[in-house]
């Protein structure tokens, strides 16, 4: 065998020892879970939760038309309804997060046998589904940057939220 073929070999078994051991890890830690989820997945469902709680907050003080003073805001129809598309668009993504992350759970009723090959499966749908719950993860962060700048922006112009109302410095 030539150098070069070996090298190659024993990096693609390097490579599978690698992905086993970790994917054999995600089942003992699905099996050992009280809930049937990774500890990853619990943090990251306990996240899109919490931002889905904050976007309906803002959502609901983006419709309202009166501030603390109880006087009337006029709001310009384009950034109102530039933030409540991001806000729309964000609350679809948490969404599909948190059904994808419900989807990657070990049934509760699976026990002994059934439990330990359900523990494998799941581990192999998380492996399979990482590169598209990252993908989430990253459009839920630039989402969130975008609401930031819009209350960020709407504190620079002191202006009272809502936080649409634009600054014409």
């Amino acid at each position: 065998m030539e150098p070069l073929s070996a090298l190659s070999l024993a990096g693609t078994l390097i490579q599978f020892v690698d992905f086993s051991s970790k994917l054999f890890s995600g089942a003992k830690s699905l099996y050992k879970s009280a809930n049937g989820a990774l500890a990853i997945n619990d943090e990251l469902e306990l996240i899109a939760s919490d931002f889905n709680s904050v976007l309906s907050k803002l959502q609901a003080y983006g419709r309202s038309s009166n501030h603390s003073g109880g006087e009337s805001i006029t709001v310009a129809q384009g950034p109102q309804d530039d933030f409540q598309n991001v806000c729309n668009e964000a609350t679809r993504v948490v969404a599909d997060l948190t059904q994808r992350l419900q989807n990657l759970k070990v049934n509760g009723k699976a026990e002994g046998p059934r439990r330990v090959w359900a523990s494998l499966s799941q581990a192999i749908k998380s492996a399979w589904s990482h590169e598209e719950i990252i993908a989430l993860q990253h459009r839920l962060k630039d989402l969130k940057k975008a609401l930031e700048t819009r209350v960020l922006l709407s504190f620079r112009c002191l202006q009272p939220l809502p936080i649409f109302v634009s600054c014409t410095d």
